[in-house]
């Protein structure tokens, strides 16, 4: 499967509402809210993309099936 997004794409400034006591436990815990938040993003993205490629691959699947 290809990329599923631009790795070299610049930063962007974004403003999140996340839940409070979340972001206070992850601050106290040093932990760098943007990576995280980038690797969350990812993980979901190739999650969605997977499904939707299987289930392309599926009505292909299906379809060849009926033409034979």
């Amino acid at each position: 499967m290809s990329a599923i997004y631009g790795f070299d794409a610049p930063k962007k400034a974004t403003k999140l509402s996340p839940n409070t006591d979340l972001l206070l436990n992850t601050r106290a815990l040093n932990t760098n809210f943007s990576a995280t938040l980038e690797q969350a993003l990812q993980e979901t993205l190739k999650t969605i993309k997977t499904k939707k490629w299987q289930k392309k691959c599926y009505g292909i699947s299906v379809y060849n099936h009926f033409v034979e």
